[in-house]
């Protein structure tokens, strides 16, 4: 598979373009969904290809029944809502920008976006009665009664929400009033444009423009239960998606709707990790006394977080592919790095392979040497060290020790004494193995499929090392050319776009891990300054939604990220391959310092005085 066919498979394993039942079929709960699926308003944050779609998608009847059918894992009790997925529309933004162009006057323009904002919301509705009535969910998945409407039922609830829309029905159905609602907003373009074109204000129909989006679905579920009245009082989730993509003024109406005191209605948000107004968003959150709601975060800055879903979907890949007689471990292999370099774990032992690179680095590396004598006095009493003392001197150590064996250039070569420190190897074996390629992964279900799907379309065997690392290179670069799309400040080389600030952290950790001397705690994470200027913030905030760069909070516990300054950040570990670097977080410096060392001048522009 090549660079371009590895992005091509990239973006069809976007949930954005599969069914919630072709989903439902391979899904792997993570630790999260169990969140989700409560009856309590949630935002969920989380960087692309982190699974926001795919979790909200499950919430839904289809989905549900495929599951139930399928029977891939459990509900610990039935969903208490029927989900109604909302996918975010680009063209939304877009629209209010028309609209503007056209100097449309600016209550009326508000008008007609408010109106198509709601019927899309309302289109969406139609489409879950559909499923709410026709989908045959088992009460152990959905746990609200099951209802089912005759033809003459259906009919008459059809046409009695479309005469509370002002909807021409030509269909008297659920389906038929989902066609309505498409009709509707194709109407409010054509009288938006009818508008700019004449400049007269008699061509706009007030029975189209539909006021905000709680009071009409109050409506539309007090019509609901009037005529069926089994579903009275049954909760509704608004699953909102990809809300990065919808206006400001879009976001702030939908925190303002969680306010509503319809207890029927219930809101759960999906969004990119940065936004401008995140921090409002997080703020109006919060200060709802009385409601109950979840803030759900699906970025792992530690990798103990993202290893246990990454085993998971792998194993369950694996399973589907070749059923039970076939291990993960027995495909992929060992990894090389330690499991506990971020002190999961309290053993000790040390393999012979990691051996064997402590041994090839003392050999080559006189700073490593040096390190040796001034903690342990020798090599042989270092190997042999119990305890504590072997713990913090040697174990771990073991991650920087690998990287700088495989990619540092011994001292006592010829190129050393020249300008190169560094050599590039095509594939580090490094880097493979089942516990190296579900850190790298860290829980991100899009790479997670695209890697194991390449890795296993042959009868299953071992993978070696070479193969392994290839698709990882290929995985990455395609995720990297992504990088270079996307804009940055004019202060930063603008050629390569966000990749540039990329590189510029990368290559200053790999300087910090790889040339400089031996240091047992080097410089492999930043925080951002309190005076980084708002368009180097914007990048930053491109990186993270991207997934290029992963917030580290202070604790496990954290909230949602409301600022970025005085935040810690990391590299993203598939990212971390191509700069050398060792798959673990290592200590931080300020993302000013960073700049400075990589650019060799102060970036006065990205920063400034306070």
């Amino acid at each position: 598979m090549t660079a371009s066919t590895t992005s091509d498979f990239l973006a069809t394993a976007n949930a954005r373009f599969r069914s919630p039942t072709t989903i439902a079929r391979s899904f792997i709960p993570p630790e999260q969904f169990r969140r989700l699926a409560k009856p309590s308003h949630t935002v969920m944050v989380g960087p692309r290809g982190s699974g926001k779609t795919t979790l909200l998608k499950m919430l839904t009847p289809e989905a549900l029944a495929e599951a139930a059918h399928s029977k891939r894992f459990r509900l610990e009790s039935g969903l208490q809502f029927t989900g109604i997925f909302i996918p975010s529309d680009i063209a939304w933004s877009k629209q209010l920008q028309t609209y503007s162009k056209w100097n449309l006057p600016a209550e009326l323009s508000s008008e007609i976006f408010e109106a198509s904002f709601t019927t899309s919301v309302l289109r969406s509705f139609a489409a879950a009665l559909h499923d709410r009535f026709t989908r045959p969910v088992p009460a152990t998945w959905l746990g609200i009664q099951r209802v089912t409407l005759d033809p003459g039922a259906e009919s008459q609830l059809a046409q009695a929400l479309a005469d509370l829309w002002s909807l021409n029905l030509r269909i008297p159905s659920l389906l038929g009033l989902k066609a309505a609602t498409a009709e509707r907003i194709v109407d409010l373009g054509r009288m938006a444009a009818q508008l700019h074109r004449t400049a007269a204000t008699d061509v706009v129909d007030e029975r189209l423009l539909l006021g905000p989006l709680v009071p009409q679905l109050t409506l539309a579920l007090d019509t609901l239960e009037a005529l069926v009245p089994q579903v009275a009082g049954e909760k509704w989730g608004l699953l909102f998606d990809e809300l990065e993509l919808a206006p400001p003024e879009t976001r702030k109406s939908l925190i303002a709707s969680m306010r509503s005191v319809d207890e029927r209605l219930i809101f759960k948000l999906a969004i990119a990790p940065y936004a401008s107004d995140l921090s409002e968003l997080v703020s109006a959150v919060a200060a709802m006394p009385g409601h109950d709601h979840e803030e759900i975060w699906l970025s792992y800055g530690h990798k103990a977080q993202a290893m246990e879903f990454s085993y998971e979907l792998m194993r369950a890949l694996v399973r589907d592919r070749y059923g039970q007689a076939v291990s993960l471990e027995s495909l992929l292999g060992s990894a090389v790095f330690p499991l506990d370099d971020e002190g999961l774990e309290s053993a000790d032992g040390v393999s012979g392979t990691q051996e064997e690179f402590v041994r090839d680095l003392h050999t080559s590396d006189k700073t490593f040497r040096a390190y040796v004598a001034r903690v342990a006095g020798g090599i042989e009493e270092l190997l042999s060290s119990t305890g504590q003392k072997r713990s913090q001197n040697l174990r771990k150590v073991l991650p920087l020790v690998i990287v700088r064996v495989a990619f540092r250039t011994p001292d006592n070569s010829d190129a050393a004494r020249g300008s190169r420190r560094t050599r590039t190897r095509k594939n580090p074996y490094i880097y493979s193995g089942m516990t190296a390629l579900s850190t790298l992964l860290e829980g991100n279900p899009r790479w997670i499929i695209g890697v194991l799907s390449t890795l296993f379309a042959e009868m299953p065997s071992r993978v070696s090392s070479s193969e392994q690392n290839a698709e990882i290179a290929r995985t990455r670069n395609a995720f990297r050319a992504m990088l270079s799309t996307i804009p940055v400040p004019n202060s930063v080389d603008t050629r390569r776009g966000l990749l540039s600030l990329i590189n510029s952290v990368g290559e200053t950790f790999r300087e910090s891990v790889i040339i400089e001397p031996f240091n047992p705690d080097p410089v492999g994470s930043f925080i951002v300054d309190n005076n980084a200027s708002a368009a180097l913030i914007e990048a930053l905030g491109s990186a993270v939604n991207a997934g290029a760069i992963v917030y580290v909070p202070d604790s496990a516990g954290a909230g949602l990220l409301s600022s970025m300054k005085g935040k810690r950040f990391r590299l993203s570990y598939l990212l971390a391959t191509q700069y050398q670097l060792p798959l673990r977080l290592e200590r931080s410096t300020s993302l000013r310092t960073i700049l400075t060392q990589s650019n060799k001048q102060t970036p006065l522009e990205l920063f400034t005085d306070e």
